[in-house]
């Protein structure tokens, strides 16, 4: 009997830590500058953490990715064999064929876009470099083996990164 208290008692515990953890990343965001929120949404691809790195991403960024997708499983039916292989070829690389990717969910697909891309961009670290804000918009350089932008919005007080897709 013990043994069960004890039980539920670590459950209990853990689902606590757990909304804590859930609360704080869900508020975290209000009062963070630009640069603050890159970093949050770098760290979070970087573990692998793609759902917590779209909560970063602007409404209208979403939209266009949530449009991409749909496009893309479009594409289904326009593909031939010899289109079909070409895109499996690169596929292999990431132990994946096309039908793995038409079976995705629209966030495992996203998910998987992001990881192909840092891979491909041997993705493994940034830093900071400025920031500039300008109205409700922001530029965040950040080197990630080359300088890069990356733009930001502020949607309902929120700062949000825009992808220009």
């Amino acid at each position: 009997m013990d043994y069960i208290k004890i039980k539920i008692f670590y459950l209990l515990l853990i689902l606590t830590l757990a909304s804590c953890c859930i609360l704080v990343k869900d508020n975290q965001q209000s009062n963070q500058s630009p640069s603050e929120i890159v970093v949050c949404f770098l760290d979070a691809i970087l573990d692998g953490d793609y759902q917590t790195a779209a909560f970063y991403i602007s409404d209208e960024s979403a939209e266009s990715i949530h449009q991409l997708s749909n496009e893309f499983y479009n594409l289904k039916e326009i593909l031939n064999d010899e289109t079909e292989d070409l895109l499996n070829s690169i596929l292999l690389v990431y132990n994946l064929t096309t039908n793995d990717l038409f079976e995705m969910t629209e966030e495992e697909l996203i998910a998987t876009v992001i990881m192909v891309g840092m891979e491909m961009m041997e993705f493994e670290s940034y830093e900071i470099i400025s920031e500039k804000i300008i109205d409700n918009s922001a530029i965040v350089i950040v080197f990630i083996n080359y300088e890069t932008e990356i733009a930001l919005v502020n949607q309902d007080g929120l700062w949000k990164i825009r992808l220009d897709i």
